[in-house]
């Protein structure tokens, strides 16, 4: 297990200097399994509640900006259905 959490520690240093956010939720999931074997249940579960945020920061921030491009979008054939008056 100590290799494993060694390599996973390495990837998430990679992860965090490229801003993977869905990839540093995913190494730590993997570490809150092996804390949760090793029998550490308090950090394993505070490893899962961080991640738990990472994820919904992650899948709110997606729909921000799927709302702002389909208004985005709208405005457009809006401007553009206004030149087609003139």
């Amino acid at each position: 297990m100590t290799r494993a959490r060694d390599l996973l520690n390495e990837a998430l240093e990679h992860a965090k200097i490229l801003q993977e956010v869905s990839m540093i939720a995913q190494i730590k999931v993997q570490l809150g399994q092996i804390d949760y074997i090793e029998g550490n249940f308090k950090k394993s579960l505070e490893t899962f509640m961080e991640t738990y945020k990472l994820n919904r920061n992650v899948v709110l921030w997606q729909k921000i900006s799927l709302g702002s491009i389909l208004i985005t979008k709208s405005k457009l054939g809006t401007v553009q259905s206004l030149l087609k008056l003139n």
